[in-house]
């Protein structure tokens, strides 16, 4: 379901600049740049989300600890 919100959310927002990429990709003409843009696209939108997934794993192992033992008493 979080996955679906945010294909949602972010297909919007990153449409545009897919697009410039591309266009640019197509107008340089070369496979390699084109490849290596669209690579550097790649890159530049997985950082962020494996960041904030890491991010929020640390956080809720935090957070599973005190609620277990609670549920323990």
């Amino acid at each position: 379901m979080i996955g679906a919100t945010l294909g949602l959310v972010w297909s919007p927002c990153s449409g545009p600049l897919l697009a410039s990429t591309l266009t640019l990709a197509a107008s340089e003409g070369g496979a390699l740049t084109g490849g290596g843009l669209l690579a550097l696209f790649g890159l530049g939108a997985a950082l962020p989300l494996l960041g904030v997934a890491y991010a929020s794993r640390q956080t809720l192992a935090r957070c599973a600890r005190p609620c277990s033992a609670k549920a323990a008493r």
